[in-house]
């Protein structure tokens, strides 16, 4: 008889300053799986192209960085935020040049980054940026900007607008 699959969960137990790991049966993960965000993912492929231990150094790098990001108390072992910070600047840019040679998926995806500036520098400018490029996104036929625009576009714009007005009332 085989074993059921196992899961792995991982807990950093911030007061004892240990990172636990546990192997816990799949099924009983389900729920958290479903409330939590999408995960980060590392393909296998991609590690197997690696060296063992540069594919052991890859993933051991990802947990300590997410368990970081996630803690109240840092892990400690390098600035896992800044590095977050200047990866997702290089996201930022590279969809930005994709964005000019009409990638829609590109333009799904700077729209999105393009509306969270709008909300957190109130401007109703990069709103209107945002909200083209995915028009223009959902125009090419990508589906998930079309399902956007269509299902979620309409509120997130309302929210935008209204903490917009707020925002630049309130200074």
């Amino acid at each position: 008889m085989t074993a059921p699959k196992k899961d792995l969960l991982i807990n950093y137990d911030e007061g004892a300053g240990v990172i636990v790991f546990h192997p816990v049966a799949t099924a009983s993960m389900t729920a958290l799986r479903e409330n939590s965000f999408d995960g980060l993912r590392a393909d296998l492929e991609f590690l197997r192209s690696l060296s063992s231990d540069e594919a052991e150094r890859v993933v051991g790098r990802m947990v300590l960085a997410v368990l970081d990001l996630s803690a109240a108390k840092k892990v400690g072992i390098r600035d896992y935020e800044t590095e977050a910070e200047v990866a997702h600047g290089e996201y930022v840019m590279d969809l930005a040049q994709k964005v000019e040679s009409g990638d829609a998926d590109a333009q799904l995806h700077y729209s999105m980054e393009l509306f969270n500036t709008s909300m957190t520098r109130s401007s109703r400018e990069t709103l209107a940026q945002a909200e083209a490029l995915l028009q223009a996104s959902a125009a090419q036929g990508h589906e998930g900007a079309m399902r956007r625009l269509q299902d979620d576009w309409p509120s997130l714009k309302q929210v935008a607008e209204r903490r917009i007005a707020r925002q630049l009332r309130d200074s």
